[in-house]
């Protein structure tokens, strides 16, 4: 264990040296613990804080640091004991921290919604890091109310406007907390919902990341729709890990940072690279509401949406080996239907005779429809219809 105890330097020295002796303890897994100084011990994300008789009451601490190592100097043992009893009885029920991120732009009037959803949920031990994407209304106002009222929220702010992979990228990069998910400030968790992930990773000790079904609002709150999430492997054919999930920290150390060029599709792109490398399992239970309305950037932006995603797949694509055949037989298929938007059939066919060679009971399954939908054209309708009869009679 390593105690950082400097008195008499510079914040600005302090702010240097502090990470440095981090760094050395977190590569030869050694404890570090901060001395007398707060705010030091929570920029750097030390191990824990210790205080001496004049420093910070133990009771504010332990608020601030709930899953940290606190240390208090103690002139006799019925004072350690008696500092010993204030720290048990501030032990969350819950010993995860949860960091959850919010990021908003321009946010016209469901910030309030998110955030209380946040407020609202069945655990209290996590942290909210809203991130205000250089907003120009009152969206940063509003957040700094929140931030003033509750010491778990914090924000972050871009003085210009560098949308949703950079601002994720920001918030996950103050994060401290063991587990992690994010939300929009169109979107609403269920009250259970934190919970519910954390006792699903808690029994799953395997599992990297739980995504769970979510129910579709209109722009006044309303549900419209269900929405039960897919198989992993059926990424290569959708976004279907949904809107509500929750990660582990080493997953975010092992994928990485979020695509600044794969805005709009960024956790699309997310997710795949996610499934490639990690274990996904989805929670069929609906937890989450996303709002759908005429503002959001995916129907603002349609066009470019598929082009987006068209560079998600064929970008992950070369990573889908062996062990992923089902997944890049979906991709294909999809990209199969992209090139055939764009008009370039030769293209389309190619993509579909790699997709039933990569894994054809599982292609051959999208077929049919794709047939009855006159994609293919008569042509290939005509190519692939004996192809589609002699799998199935091999299946049967």
């Amino acid at each position: 264990m390593i105690q950082y105890r400097e008195k008499n330097k510079s914040v600005e020295d302090l702010l240097e040296q502090a990470p440095q002796i981090k760094n050395l303890c977190r590569q030869y897994g050694a404890i570090f613990i901060v001395n007398d100084h707060p705010d030091l011990a929570k920029e750097v994300d030390a191990n824990g804080l210790h205080l001496g008789q004049n420093d910070q009451d133990i009771v504010k601490a332990r608020i601030m640091f709930p899953d940290k190592i606190i240390g208090l100097s103690a002139t006799n043992l019925a004072e350690a004991i008696q500092h010993l009893q204030q720290s048990v009885k501030l032990k969350p029920d819950h010993p995860e921290s949860h960091e959850k991120l919010a990021k908003a732009f321009q946010s016209q009037g469901n910030l309030d919604e998110a955030v209380k959803s946040c407020l609202g949920q069945t655990i209290a031990n996590w942290e909210l890091i809203l991130v205000d994407d250089a907003s120009t209304d009152d969206t940063l106002q509003r957040m700094e109310h929140y931030r003033n009222s509750d010491t778990r929220i914090t924000i972050a702010r871009h003085r210009t406007n560098l949308k949703l992979p950079a601002a994720l990228n920001t918030g996950f990069a103050l994060a401290r907390g063991e587990l992690l998910t994010w939300t929009s400030d169109d979107n609403v968790f269920r009250q259970s919902a934190l919970e519910e992930m954390t006792s699903f990773l808690n029994f799953n000790p395997g599992v990297d990341l739980v995504y769970t079904d979510h129910s579709i609002i209109d722009s006044n709150g309303l549900e419209m729709q269900q929405i039960k999430v897919g198989r992993p492997e059926e990424l290569g054919l959708s976004n279907c890990l949904g809107a509500c999930f929750m990660y582990r920290r080493a997953l975010m150390e092992t994928v990485g940072e979020y695509r600044s060029d794969m805005f709009l599709v960024e956790d699309y792109d997310y997710w795949l690279r996610c499934a490639l490398t990690v274990r996904l399992a989805p929670l069929h239970r609906d937890l989450y509401l996303r709002r759908e309305h005429d503002q959001s950037l995916s129907s603002l932006h349609p066009e470019r949406v598929q082009k987006q995603t068209r560079k998600v797949l064929l970008t992950n694509l070369p990573n889908m080996g062996r062990a992923h055949r089902t997944m890049r037989a979906f991709a294909n298929i999809q990209l199969a239907k992209l090139d055939l938007a764009r008009k370039d059939n030769p293209t389309s066919r190619r993509r579909l005779l790699n997709a039933l060679q990569t894994n054809p009971f599982r292609a051959m399954g999208q077929l049919p429809s794709l047939i009855s939908q006159g994609l293919l054209g008569p042509l290939a309708a005509g190519a692939f219809n004996p192809l589609y009869r002699n799998l199935k009679a091999l299946r049967r």
